[in-house]
């Protein structure tokens, strides 16, 4: 179901000429999908570019994955820092 979704959605952008805005933690999707990808880490954007220049920063082996571990020192496995996202959150919605 997951690939006839996007198969849909991606002829709907190309015959529209839309931007489709996703958030997603499947960095493989993000990376055949996307045009451009926002890495967030901690309620701040840590890196924006195309999947293609952003995994060329590390090599040709890379994947986004090794981007985001690059920029943020962790994986997406790790739920860690999820007590401080919280924290971030209640900052901002109490400014």
């Amino acid at each position: 179901a997951k690939v006839a979704l996007w198969k849909y959605i991606l002829e709907w952008k190309e015959r529209e000429g839309t931007t489709v805005f996703m958030t997603t933690h499947d960095m493989q999707e993000a990376d055949r999908i996307c045009d451009l990808v926002a890495f967030m880490y901690r309620g701040e954007i840590v890196a924006l570019d195309s999947p293609k220049e952003l995994k060329k920063l590390l090599g040709p082996s890379a994947t986004l994955n090794d981007v985001f571990i690059h920029h943020t020192g962790s994986s997406l496995d790790d739920k860690s820092h999820f007590d401080q996202v919280k924290h971030q959150r209640r900052k901002y919605e109490a400014s």
